[in-house]
């Protein structure tokens, strides 16, 4: 583990979203912190995506991206292990699963560093509010998966499944961990359908 508070998970394919929507949710990751040397971007890009390959040099130089090139196979159906290949990556405290068309609002990293980080007892946190298009939820008392932050330590040791935000919910559930919200955060996701 480095001294970075977080490692963002992020498995991306243009297949499925646009270069500017990548840019849209790093960019909200960069322009909301409050310290951006102590986030870790992680992104897994399919080896036979050249728009996302060509683009990993624009992205080290303006966001410090770390990525993991690799083979598509069945895509979102992989998604379980394009996570694992990013955990091989992940230095941070913390891991926040993050999906390529979302993006962030509110002081994340302020109210992230308040809470303790324990891999054995939890917590997990999660964003206040979830947007999904132009509906707005509130994330607490239940939880909405997407968008989950878990301590790194224990998510390395995850075998992770499809759907992995589910999964991660379940793990949480399961260890009767607490999910601590993050006051004023937003996460908006897309959530349009592509072809």
């Amino acid at each position: 583990m480095s001294d970075k508070l977080i490692s963002v998970v992020m498995p991306t394919s243009s297949r499925q979203h646009t270069h500017a929507s990548l840019l849209r949710a790093l960019g909200s990751l960069k322009d909301t912190s409050t310290d951006f040397g102590q986030v870790e971007i992680l992104l897994r890009i399919d080896d036979d995506d050249p728009e996302r390959v060509n683009a990993v040099p624009e992205l080290v130089s303006e966001f410090g991206v770390k990525e993991f090139i690799g083979p598509r196979g069945e895509g979102y159906n992989n998604m379980g292990g394009f996570v694992n290949d990013l955990m091989t990556l992940a230095t941070g405290k913390w891991s926040w699963l993050f999906d390529d068309d979302s993006w962030v609002s509110g002081n994340w990293q302020g109210a992230l560093q308040a809470v303790p980080c324990d891999p054995q007892n939890g917590p997990a946190c999660i964003a206040e509010f979830y947007h999904l298009g132009e509906s707005q939820y509130t994330n607490f008392p239940t939880c909405s998966p997407p968008g989950l932050i878990m301590p790194t330590e224990a998510v390395k040791k995850l075998d992770s499944k499809n759907p992995v935000d589910c999964q991660w919910l379940s793990v949480i559930q399961q260890s009767n961990w607490k999910i601590i919200c993050l006051p004023g955060v937003t996460y908006f996701h897309d959530g349009r359908i592509r072809a």
